[in-house]
């Protein structure tokens, strides 16, 4: 069975910085995750993130926390 942690952190890296830059290293204690992906057939096919389908991350963040993604995102 695979690592969420490992997993979550694998996927990560195929998107820009500048698009995942509000996500946290690893996955919290208080969240859900969940990802559905295909088998992938070679890390060719994972640059371009054929065979990631669905990847969700639900966190609570502080209201403070919150204006602070969001106005990251704001302008």
């Amino acid at each position: 069975m695979p690592n969420l942690d490992n997993e979550y952190s694998q996927r990560l890296k195929l998107f820009d910085a500048h698009l995942i830059s509000h996500f946290p290293d690893k996955i919290p204690d208080s969240s859900l995750f969940s990802l559905l992906a295909d088998n992938p057939r070679g890390e060719e096919l994972m640059k371009y993130c054929f065979g990631l389908g669905e990847m969700i991350l639900s966190v609570n963040y502080s209201k403070e926390k919150y204006q602070e993604i969001k106005l990251k995102f704001a302008a």
